[in-house]
């Protein structure tokens, strides 16, 4: 009897197991399409962050080129206004300002658009969007006669480029880089000064010789080959599946944010000479202290320069002289580079 029970429970056994991988099977298969749709997004979302290799720094490389076409764009302006005062374009230095003024204004305040845009995936449509604004508003501005030409094409069209490429292509940084976050950011932030420095000179020595249209074209053709570099290395590592809201009124809550919100007689070759080491300054300012900061903590290096920076515009004030001005756009521009990095 026993010898025949254990012949049937070995019958049964194999049936068992049989059963047993069936049903195994079914929950797997069921389980299979769930599976296959959350891990990738969950592997996605996971993956340690580079912090480095040759796709991390490029991505530094192709945010110094938009901070170049961007920041470096607007840095430039002094040596245009400068040149439109003279007698170029039939209105008043105050009118002349607005332009410049324009062009800062829309490379700001574009986040307020283009953060929200590039939350919802559509980085490369800004990329694009920013590199042909910016090129075809520099362009025109090499024909421009008239003050409202000028207005449109250097103060709107490339102001509204530079606002698309701003926002999005900062927000790609930290993606890539964690210990060292800061120190890419301050080499990418040095694109800023770097074409503030370029452009004028480039517009200085080759308006005399070639005349302000070719000028400005030549600025425009550097304008354009750094855009295809920038677009060329530029690659999202995440997107978000929902986007921010496009305006979030809870900022006027916030009492620190809201307390976030300033003439000497030299000739023009003087002016001339204090953008450029203003700009010098804060190449210097963007590097050095992000090395530091990643050492030491943002906020510990921040403070420091911001306290730096009040008391150089404390003597500002009661600065009088060229050689003061010089000091002033030296010290200022490296102790003031450290701000956009942070941001």
């Amino acid at each position: 009897m026993d010898s025949q029970m254990s012949l049937e429970e070995g019958k049964q056994e194999p049936e068992d197991t049989q059963h047993g991988t069936t049903t195994h099977r079914t929950q797997h298969h069921a389980l299979h399409p769930v599976v296959s749709l959350v891990l990738p997004a969950v592997a996605k979302h996971t993956q340690p962050i580079p912090n480095g290799g040759l796709k991390a720094w490029l991505q530094v490389l192709g945010v110094f080129c938009m901070m170049i076409n961007t920041f470096g764009a607007s840095y430039a302006f002094g040596v245009f206004e400068a040149f439109y005062t003279s007698g170029y374009l039939s209105a008043t230095a105050a009118n002349i300002s607005i332009i410049g003024a324009v062009q800062v204004f829309f490379l700001l305040a574009s986040g307020f658009i283009t953060g929200p845009l590039f939350d919802r995936g559509y980085f490369y449509h800004l990329l694009w969007a920013g590199a042909f604004l910016t090129c075809f508003g520099q362009m025109m501005t090499s024909i421009c006669k008239e003050y409202y030409q000028v207005l449109l094409a250097q103060g709107i069209c490339v102001g509204l480029g530079s606002g698309c490429l701003f926002t999005p292509c900062v927000a790609i940084l930290p993606t890539y880089f964690s210990t060292r976050k800061l120190l890419a950011s301050g080499i990418a932030a040095t694109g800023g000064p770097f074409g503030g420095i370029i452009f004028p000179l480039m517009f200085r020595y080759l308006e005399p010789r070639i005349g302000y249209g070719w000028a400005v074209r030549a600025i425009g053709f550097v304008m354009f080959g750094t855009c295809g570099v920038m677009i060329a290395v530029l690659r999202t590592r995440m997107v978000t599946a929902n986007g921010k809201k496009v305006f979030d009124w809870t900022v006027f809550s916030d009492l620190s944010f809201m307390m976030a919100l300033a003439n000497a007689n030299a000739s023009s070759n003087a002016a001339f000479a204090l953008l450029l080491v203003a700009n010098a300054g804060s190449v210097f300012g963007r590097v050095i202290p992000g090395l530091l900061a990643d050492k030491y903590g943002p906020l510990n290096i921040l403070a420091p320069s911001s306290i730096v920076c009040m008391v150089l515009l404390w003597t500002w004030i009661s600065n009088n002289s060229v050689g003061g001005l010089f000091a002033f756009a030296a010290l200022y521009g490296f102790f003031s580079g450290y701000v956009k990095p942070l941001a």
